[in-house]
Order: structure tokens, then sequence, then C-alpha cells
């Protein structure tokens, strides 16, 4: 009996082994929501809701907001990988009924930048 059930553990592990390198689909569609509470005197709360499209790609991905390429493929134990982030925030003064805050400029959204340096260790 202790033989069968090893086997079928040494089997299981095998198979899940086998399905951990297979590859997944690299393209996926959905959508996503952004919350922005009320972050100036007298405003209200923001909410952005887009479509938006990921790819896991050996270089490039994006992922909802963001996206980025990576120096060298997917995997390897390190690699330095650039980033970008699109941020939707939102600020317009006359939205405001506080005198000061609509002395303020006006806040576009933005898009976020950055490098990284990534290390896989076991």
């Amino acid at each position: 009996m202790n033989r069968v059930i090893s086997r079928l553990i040494v089997g299981a592990a095998l198979a899940v082994a086998v399905n951990a390198h297979a590859q997944i689909s690299q393209w996926s569609i959905g959508a996503a929501a952004a919350y922005s509470p009320s972050f100036y005197k007298n405003t209200s709360s923001n909410t952005t809701i887009i479509p938006v499209i990921g790819y896991e790609g050996e270089h490039i991905f994006l992922r909802g907001f963001s996206g980025g390429y990576r120096l060298y493929p997917v995997g390897t134990p390190q690699n330095i990988i650039f980033r970008f982030m699109y941020d939707p925030r939102t600020f317009q003064p006359e939205d405001s009924d506080n005198i000061a805050m609509q002395q303020l400029d006006e806040r576009k959204n933005s898009i976020l930048g950055g490098v990284s340096y990534q290390m896989i260790t076991l």
C-alpha cells in the first residue's frame, strides 16, 4: 500500500512540475477601476473605469495601468526593468468651493516611470 501511495505522490509531483512550465496565454482583456478619494478640500471623489489589455511577452509587458520593458528575457536570474504607470488622478480648481483651493493649478493625469533591478534566487 505504501508503494502505491508513494507512486501517486511522485506522479502528482511530476504532473504539477510539467504543468508549471506550460506556457500560459500571453494576452488578457478586462476592465479596471480606479477609485480616488477626495484628496483636496471640498472636492468629490473620482471613480474611473476603463478597459485594459494585458500582455506578457519575453521583454514587453502590459498589466492594467502599468507596463514595462525587460532588458533580458523573462525568467532570467538578473534583469533590469524599465516601468511606466498611468495615474488617472486629476484636480480641477473650479470643482472646489474653497477659495484657497480655487487658486491652485490644475492637476492633469500623468505617467510615472522608473527603473528596477530584479534578482531571482532559489
